[in-house]
């Protein structure tokens, strides 16, 4: 689906800020996924303030704790390692 001519300038801000974030953090395990979050966090602010949806306190503390939630669920390196083994011990 294409992005409306009035979005693309956020979605282009925001998908290039992904996209420098994206490469260091790769190497730091979890820290991608938090600096992700705010940049499409901020773009869906963007774009609700350009269409003149109104986003309250709520939606952005909903969206952080679901963020935060998958940030919790996440495994570790080592468990990575685990599963990666058992897949290939079989």
């Amino acid at each position: 689906m294409a992005v409306p001519k009035k979005y693309r300038k956020i979605v282009r801000t925001a998908t290039a800020a992904a996209g420098g974030i994206g490469i260091p953090g790769a190497f730091s395990f979890g820290a991608d996924v938090a600096a992700m979050s705010t940049t499409w966090i901020a773009m869906i602010l963007a774009i609700a303030d350009k269409s003149r949806h109104k986003v309250d306190e709520g939606n952005v503390t909903e969206m952080a704790t679901t963020l935060l939630a998958l940030v919790a669920c996440l495994p570790t390196p080592d468990e990575i390692g685990d599963f990666t083994s058992l897949m290939t011990d079989w």
